[in-house]
């Protein structure tokens, strides 16, 4: 019998949990969900019993941030590629100094850390009847696609996917299946043409910096701020700050991960790392483009420079921001909350949708490419629907809830 149990990012973006059970248990990440500003993140269900082997997707903590929560209870091996073991490091070193009680044993993540076993692209694995793979899911650097084949059926976990060659990654690659655990972030909607965006960033830089101003993009630091340096290669006066600084480096050590890796090493040699505060004057006084964390303005030097951009400057934001961070508030409302008190923005602000999901049509062609009998649709806002357009489709699909469990074989 094969059977999943949904314990989190099911009809819900965040705490992505999926338990696989063969002859083996097997879980498919283990993550936070933010919430509200002034929310408490969410967690996911806890598997019951011991779980032989954690497999985790990619270094973002949706999908890993609640990993030393099992190395409290027990130690066990952990799957995941070298970029995504090396950036989780970073993640779970800075989720630390953010929470003073971390909902987990100060000494788990580490523990965590010490039991990753470090997976290749598309050189399988065996682990009793079960054989694991994993394929490139283009979303950021280290990020897989899972096949477990077990009694002849095999099982697809995409965890978060991009099915469009990026400057940074190519492509996801499409493994086909018998059944299909899909994202759906983005199911309800294309993303713009990419190269398009990319030209419009390059035109807003030359223009703010023709005026002495500053672009300020606050970024994501694992992933996002990786691409924006490597979309801002051309400048000479491109900053990087916070976290973002880390990730970067990290990611260039892990070359083999990337697409172009050398445009990447050139691009990033060209940065200007601000290390301390003071820094930061001299570049709002002479412009340039800033790349720093927080992607959704809670927390980060990004909020340092807001209030002390002059006329010129300009604010970009590149991904999603959560309902009720700074991040949307500034896009809906032109205000940020500083030190408690609301900040009316008056320099301009401009969304570029840079997502490294798959849009809906590209989650339609990879679907299509896998060619499943069964899709469990996860991680989304629109699961539901999602689903049933596909069983329109002939497929036999399905959005589970939190807490189901479906037998698939």
């Amino acid at each position: 019998m094969i059977s999943l149990s949904f314990l989190g990012a099911a009809r819900e973006v965040g705490r992505s949990a999926i338990l696989l059970e063969t002859d083996s248990k097997f879980l498919f990440d283990y993550g936070i969900k933010i919430n509200r500003k002034g929310q408490p993140p969410s967690f996911p269900l806890e598997p019951v019993g011991y779980v032989d082997k954690v497999i985790i997707s990619h270094a973002h903590l949706d999908h890993i941030g609640y990993l030393p929560r099992i190395f409290d209870h027990y130690n066990v091996q952990v799957l995941a590629t070298a970029p995504t073991h090396d950036l989780a490091g970073l993640l779970f070193r800075d989720a630390e100094k953010l929470e003073r009680t971390p909902p987990y044993k100060k000494t788990s993540s580490a523990k965590a850390l010490g039991f990753i076993k470090r997976l290749e692209y598309e050189k399988p694995l065996n682990f009793k009847r079960n054989k694991i793979t994993a394929y490139d899911a283009g979303h950021i650097i280290g990020a897989m696609v899972t096949l477990i084949e077990y009694a002849h059926h095999r099982i697809v976990y995409t965890g978060d996917m991009k099915y469009e060659d990026t400057l940074m990654h190519r492509k996801a690659v499409p493994v086909r299946c018998d059944t299909l655990i899909t994202e759906s972030t983005y199911s309800n909607r294309p993303h713009p043409p990419r190269h398009e965006l990319e030209k419009k960033l390059i035109a807003i830089a030359e223009q703010t910096i023709s005026k002495g101003g500053v672009l300020l993009l606050p970024a994501f630091a694992v992933g996002r701020a990786q691409e924006l340096v490597r979309a801002l290669h051309m400048f000479d006066n491109v900053y990087l700050d916070g976290m973002a600084i880390q990730a970067c480096e990290i990611a260039l050590s892990h070359s083999d991960f990337m697409r172009e890796p050398g445009k990447y090493e050139s691009a990033l040699g060209n940065v200007t790392y601000i290390k301390k505060p003071n820094d930061r004057a001299k570049i709002l006084a002479r412009g340039g483009i800033v790349i720093t964390t927080a992607g959704m303005l809670e927390g980060g030097p990004a909020l340092s420079y807001i209030p002390r951009l002059n006329k010129n400057s300009r604010i970009v934001m590149t991904g999603h921001c959560v309902d009720g961070t700074n991040g949307r508030k500034l896009l809906e409302t032109k205000t940020i909350t500083l030190d408690k008190t609301e900040f009316r923005v008056k320099t301009p602000v401009d969304y570029l949708d840079l997502s490294a999901h798959a849009g809906r049509d590209d989650l339609l062609r990879y679907i299509n490419k896998c060619a499943p009998e069964r899709i469990f649709v996860v991680h989304g806002d629109d699961c539901v629907n999602f689903a049933s357009e596909l069983s329109g489709m002939g497929y036999d699909a399905c959005a589970p809830s939190v807490g189901e469990r479906f037998e698939v074989k």
